[in-house]
């Protein structure tokens, strides 16, 4: 059974792709990075996680810095910023009708998450995490201990191969999106649970789960 559903935000829940594509390409000319025009973003979302970072030309001592620095400047066009879905708090809403918990695990600022909810009516979610870039797992089994549920009743919902990862370290299961910041082909090449072309097909891979 289900208990607890968990999603990613950025490239799963919110299309921030257009504004983190001007941000990126603002700060990549402010600090001599590498810039990308849209089409070439479509080609780096074949990469893995490494071969992504090679490509931009950021220091690894500076992701982190860099990150945080967009997401504070995204915090501007947070207003801006649509779901994948229309449908999304109908969805959410039939989620948390079939799991005990469900929530939101990011690398995004809780500030940044909360004023996307806020624009879709959303406030019933139990928990909104930030998390660092490469160790969601350590989130998410926090919320394991914390809510006393097993690895194997958790469903995490997200957009990149890293997502993929660290649910597998977690050892939860998976159900990547198609439509973020990653291929289909490459997310399918690293042997998520479920593969999902749309939002509102997490009910019935919950419904899956639980039979």
């Amino acid at each position: 059974m289900v208990e607890c559903v968990i999603f990613d935000f950025d490239g799963t829940l919110a299309d921030t792709e257009k504004h983190s594509l001007n941000i990126y390409n603002n700060l990549a000319e402010k600090y001599g990075y590498n810039k990308f025009t849209k089409e070439e973003v479509e080609e780096l979302k074949k990469l893995s996680p490494a071969q992504f970072i090679a490509a931009t030309n950021i220091p690894y001592t500076d992701i982190f810095r860099v990150l945080k620095e967009g997401q504070k400047l995204l915090k501007k066009h947070m207003d801006e910023i649509n779901a994948y879905s229309e449908d999304i708090k109908v969805i959410l809403s039939d989620v948390k009708s079939i799991s005990r918990k469900t929530g939101i695990v990011s690398s995004n600022l809780i500030i940044n998450i909360k004023s996307f909810l806020n624009k879709y009516d959303i406030s019933d979610l139990d928990f909104i995490v930030s998390s660092p870039l490469f160790s969601k797992e350590n989130k998410i089994k926090r919320i394991i201990r914390r809510y006393r549920i097993k690895p194997e009743q958790i469903l995490y919902i997200g957009d990149e191969v890293r997502d993929i990862t660290s649910s597998r370290k977690a050892g939860v299961n998976i159900a990547s999106a198609s439509w973020g910041y990653n291929s289909k082909n490459l997310l399918m090449q690293n042997n998520p649970d479920f593969i999902m072309d749309d939002l509102s097909e997490v009910v019935s891979i919950i419904k899956r789960l639980n039979e």
